[in-house]
């Protein structure tokens, strides 16, 4: 059966337009997350500074809304855009013994689909059951929450209201959800490349079409190319005399002067630096050593968990003689961490004959940490 697309001009009468066909079209311009009806919307408010639902004792005042609401009665029965203005409801008084949970809702009425023998969309204030343990009421029919109210033990005063309505957005806009059950899954009118931000993580989500949501942006979240840490050592350390990677010494850090991700502490392991985002990371040191007349080289060695990896390893041949220092460059090192157990440690190696202390000043041994991209 051929449709009638927007807008068309009527010639002989024809077109003609029903309440059903024009919210059927009106709905390619809404989101679809949340149903899979497809020619549903989103149920919701629409995104604004300040709360929908205030509470004055004894006063609950709806502010003024604009939303989406889809009552899913039939497949076709398409979602309804709203506007309503302030108004209030009157707190029920508390129970005398007995926490409460009340609701307010946005409801519809619409005769021609539900029977009711009314058209018009309102707020309702639903009263729930007190118990010892308060649960909320049943939605009534074609409604969504706006808005929990918590009445304690005889204390209506004391009442606190909770806005948690789901947030309705235009086709292909940024929907915005407080938890991942919000918005999960195909069936529920998710598609491959829809974002989300999800409020819980403060994070910007895409959705790969199958069951994914990944995290592309928001807190916690870096851009390769990123300094994410340098880190110093201000004292001397005493280094074993050894040229083996392995058994050198690992410089304890004692001071940051750049930290974005919290991943050091000068607590029990102050020689580890342990991302807390998973990821590549690209590590930039140099160590200086005082000079001596043992030996010849010195050196520097990368550890992963505490084990050594292919091209770890720096080893200079230097002059030997009493007195200044020598600066130790180490190789440039990317890695992938897994942002939880994994850490990093530098060690300083030499074979003096004794132990030789690192320097302090302009040569003392420092580190950065560069994140260069997910894994």
């Amino acid at each position: 059966m051929p449709a009638d697309p927007l807008w068309i001009a009527a010639s002989g009468g024809a077109p003609e337009y029903n309440p059903q066909e024009l919210r059927r079209a009106q709905a390619a311009y809404l989101s679809q997350g949340g149903t899979g009806t497809r020619f549903g919307a989103r149920s919701g408010l629409h995104p604004a500074s300040g709360n929908a639902v205030t509470f004055s004792n004894p006063t609950i005042t709806v502010n003024n809304l604009k939303g989406v609401i889809h009552t899913g009665i039939t497949s076709l029965t398409g979602p309804y855009v709203f506007q309503l203005p302030s108004h209030t409801h009157a707190i029920v008084a508390a129970h005398a013994s007995l926490p409460r949970k009340d609701l307010i809702v946005v409801r519809v009425w619409d005769d021609d689909e539900d029977s009711s023998g009314l058209r018009q969309l309102d707020t309702e204030y639903v009263t729930g059951t007190a118990a010892a343990s308060p649960a909320e009421p049943s939605l009534p029919s074609n409604s969504f929450r706006i808005a929990t109210i918590d009445v304690p033990a005889n204390n209506t005063a004391g009442a606190t209201v909770t806005n948690n309505y789901p947030i309705a957005v235009a086709a292909g806009g940024v929907e915005v959800v407080r938890t991942d059950s919000e918005l999960t899954g195909t069936a529920s009118g998710v598609y491959d490349g829809m974002l989300r931000w999800n409020q819980a993580t403060d994070a910007l989500e895409v959705h790969d079409g199958a069951s994914t949501w990944e995290t592309i942006a928001g807190a916690g979240i870096l851009a390769p190319g990123t300094v994410v840490a340098v880190l110093r050592r201000s004292t001397a350390v005493s280094l074993t005399n050894t040229t083996s990677g392995a058994s050198s010494t690992a410089i304890p850090w004692n001071i940051e002067d750049l930290d974005r991700l919290d991943c050091w502490s000068s607590g029990s392991n102050p020689t580890r630096y342990q991302p807390n985002v998973a990821g590549w990371y690209t590590f930039e040191a140099s160590i200086g050593m005082e000079l001596a007349t043992g030996g010849s080289v010195r050196g520097t060695a990368w550890r992963k968990n505490g084990a050594a990896f292919d091209g770890n390893l720096s080893r200079y041949a230097v002059s030997t003689w009493a007195s200044g220092f020598v600066v130790i460059p180490a190789q440039t090192v990317t890695v992938n961490l897994n942002g939880s157990t994994d850490y990093m440690e530098l060690a300083g190696l030499q074979d003096s004959g004794a132990a030789l202390n690192t320097e302090t000043g302009a040569g003392a041994p420092r580190m950065s940490v560069t994140y260069a991209g997910p894994l």
